[in-house]
C-alpha cells in the first residue's frame, strides 16, 4: 500500500542518515588523531650528534673480511675467532664480505663510539644475532655508499638469561643507521632490529 510504502521509505531514509553520521564520525576521529601526530618530526624524538651522520672512514679504520666461515682483522680494537668477531674498542671499522654462520659482537667498555661501516656484507648467523652489540656507549652502523647488505638470522636462538638477543640486529646501547647503501634484513626468529639501551 502507499502507507507502507512510505513507512518503509521513511526507515530506509532514517537508516541511511544513521549510517552517513557514523561514517562521518568515524572520519571525523581518524582526522582528529592524524592532526594529533602531525606536528611530530623526527628530531622532536630523538637528538643526534654530529658524529651520527658521519659515513666516512679515517686512515686508522680497522679492516675487518668476511670470508665464508671465517674472518680476518687488519688493524686493532678486534679479534677474529671461530668464525665471528669481537670488536673490543672504540673506533671504526669497515667490514665486508659473507659469513655463512657467525657474528660482528661488539663488547666494550670505552666511552667513545663504535663506528660500524657495512662495506658490502652478506652476514649469517643460524642461531643468534648476526650483529649483536652486547655492550657499548654507542653504535653508529653506516650503509656504505653503492653497497648492497644483507644480514639474516636463523629461527631458533640460543639466549642468554635475560632472553637476549631477540632480533637480527640486536643492540644494547644507543644505535644509529646512517648512509645511501642498501639494508635487507630477514627475521626468521623474532624481529628484524632491536636497540634496547637499558
Amino acid at each position: 500500500s502507499a502507507a507502507d510504502t512510505a513507512s518503509t521509505a521513511a526507515t530506509t531514509t532514517a537508516a541511511a542518515t544513521s549510517t552517513s553520521t557514523q561514517a562521518t564520525s568515524a572520519t571525523t576521529s581518524v582526522t582528529t588523531a592524524s592532526a594529533s601526530l602531525s606536528g611530530l618530526t623526527a628530531s622532536s624524538l630523538v637528538t643526534l650528534d654530529d658524529e651520527d651522520y658521519v659515513t666516512e672512514a679515517g686512515s686508522d679504520a680497522t679492516t675487518i673480511t668476511l670470508a665464508g666461515t671465517s674472518a680476518s682483522v687488519e688493524g686493532t680494537g678486534a679479534e677474529a675467532a671461530d668464525g665471528s668477531v669481537t670488536i673490543t674498542a672504540a673506533g671504526t671499522y669497515v667490514i665486508g664480505g659473507s659469513l655463512s654462520d657467525g657474528q660482528i659482537i661488539v663488547d666494550t667498555a670505552d666511552a667513545d663510539s663504535v663506528h660500524m661501516i657495512l662495506n658490502g656484507v652478506e652476514l649469517t648467523d643460524l642461531d643468534s644475532a648476526p650483529i649483536y652489540v652486547k655492550s657499548a656507549e654507542k653504535v653508529i652502523l653506516t650503509l656504505a655508499e653503492g653497497t648492497a647488505n644483507t644480514v639474516t638470522d636463523g629461527s631458533t636462538y640460543t639466549l642468554n638469561t635475560d632472553e637476549e638477543p631477540s632480533a637480527a640486529i640486536f643492540s644494547k646501547a644507543d644505535l644509529t643507521i646512517n648512509g645511501t647503501g642498501s639494508l635487507v634484513v630477514t627475521a626468521n626468529y623474532k624481529d628484524g632490529i632491536t636497540s634496547k639501551d637499558d
